[in-house]
């Protein structure tokens, strides 16, 4: 007597039959695909730049307030200098400084008597929580960025424009 193969399987060729996949099976690949997709993103990111003036702008306009908070709360003057030979700028007394990237140019206004020749610009921090003012403009190709320091208040504005 002949068997009818469908019955021939009965349980154990169910489960053999592996037509689909189970809920399990989905979610481990795509966490395996979401893990290297993490780890592989940062590295392939489009070169917007490491340097963006976006975040050169950022980190100044953050030192400058610093600078700022520091004053106030030491009662005492903090400096927020540039160095024209090096090309690299910080609060004075607060670790190394960090360098401006070649391709970004920069000018600095401030009041004369805090310029010492041409290559050292202050920006002055006071106890009462006024600054010596100032402007820094950076810019790079088709942009740039204007730091505004308010001699009254220090208060620290960004603006954007074009070179």
């Amino acid at each position: 007597m002949r068997q009818d193969p469908s019955q021939a399987r009965g349980a154990a060729g169910i489960a053999g039959n592996d037509e689909g996949s189970t809920l399990i099976e989905v979610l481990v690949v795509m966490s395996i695909l979401a893990l290297v997709v993490a780890v592989a993103l940062p590295s392939l990111r489009v070169p917007d730049r490491a340097h963006s003036l976006r975040s050169i702008a950022a980190d100044i306009a953050g030192r400058l307030r610093a600078a700022r908070a520091t004053a106030l709360s030491d009662n005492r003057e903090v400096a927020f200098a540039f160095d024209a030979e090096t090309r690299a700028y910080a609060v004075e007394g607060t670790g190394a400084p960090r360098p401006l990237p070649a391709t970004v140019a920069i000018s600095i206004t401030t009041a004369r008597e805090f310029v010492r020749d041409a290559q050292d610009v202050k920006v002055l921090f006071f106890a009462d929580g006024t600054s010596s003012g100032g402007a820094i403009k950076l810019t790079e190709e088709r942009q740039s960025v204007t730091i505004t320091i308010a001699w009254l208040t220090a208060a620290i504005e960004i603006s954007w424009g074009s070179p």
